[in-house]
């Protein structure tokens, strides 16, 4: 029974806390995720071109769903 209480016990906010109490004390400065400008241009480059090959993947699966979700509405208006 002494197992049961100790998964409730909020270790993992005190966890966030320090976190974001570090990210403070620091002084960085960015949105409530830590994130800031890139001023890289590998990076920026890198994400580009992250996002090409992403963004290409999702329009390829977006199509094929649609192609198969129409095929499907055709076949069962012609009773195929």
């Amino acid at each position: 029974m002494a197992r049961d209480k100790d998964i409730f016990k909020p270790s993992s906010i005190k966890l966030e806390n320090s976190m974001v109490e570090k990210y403070i004390e620091t002084g960085n400065e960015g949105d409530y995720s830590g994130a800031v400008a890139k001023t890289s241009a590998e990076e920026i480059r890198l994400v580009r071109k992250l996002d090409w090959r992403i963004m290409t993947i999702l329009w390829a699966m977006y199509f094929l769903v649609s192609k198969i979700n129409t095929l499907r509405v055709s076949a069962v208006i012609n009773n195929d």
